[in-house]
């Protein structure tokens, strides 16, 4: 019995995929590391239709985005979001203070500037 099983295992697994959806989405792993490596957009869906997965370099790029938006979410990413800063305003760091990590930038963007200040230290500076 258990040979049937491993010989249905080995069937399933070395059959091909036949939609070419499934095929592109099963190689998108490595095209992705492809053009990280520098291979253009273009090579690799001429690359593609030459191997009966045919699409326009518009479909190409909307499929890799949605698999790399998908990647990231898989992963729990939030390096592309921005973390919201407290609704009231910070005062500006003291001067002289340096910028230390993005939650001080975060507070500066907040922060009210006074600009008659500003041009005072400006004018220190020179």
């Amino acid at each position: 019995m258990t040979t049937d099983a491993d010989d249905l295992r080995r069937a399933l697994e070395h059959m091909p995929v036949s939609s070419p959806s499934r095929r592109l989405r099963a190689l998108l792993p490595v095209i992705d590391q492809r053009i990280r490596d520098g291979v253009s957009h273009i090579a690799i869906v001429e690359a593609l239709a030459s191997h009966g997965i045919a699409m326009s370099l518009e479909t190409f790029r909307k499929r890799l985005y949605r698999w790399r938006k998908a990647q990231d979410q898989d992963r729990g990413s939030s390096s592309r979001t921005i973390p919201s800063s407290s609704p009231g305003r910070t005062p500006l760091p003291p001067p002289g203070h340096s910028i230390r990590n993005k939650s001080d930038l975060i507070a500066m963007r907040s922060a009210e500037i006074d600009l008659d200040e500003l041009a005072r230290l400006g004018k220190n500076k020179e």
